[in-house]
């Protein structure tokens, strides 16, 4: 992590050396998991289309996902 993300990027970090912007979301029902990481994407990808990093995390049980998209 290189710096917290500008107000409004889509993202909460700034990663790596090229600063690629890293979403982190964590969800509290595992029903809408598939759904959170689509609309995660999409929003962070009209922002961001040269690539960045989502992480998105079931806070019930052990599941997550975390992808470079680029």
């Amino acid at each position: 992590m290189v710096d917290v993300a500008v107000r409004g990027s889509g993202a909460d970090y700034l990663v790596d050396a090229v600063h690629h912007l890293l979403e982190i979301a964590g969800r509290s029902r595992r029903s809408d998991f598939e759904v959170a990481w689509q609309q995660r994407r999409e929003r962070v990808t009209q922002r961001s289309p040269s690539g960045f990093y989502l992480c998105v995390i079931e806070l019930e049980t052990p599941a997550g996902r975390l992808a470079f998209v680029g």
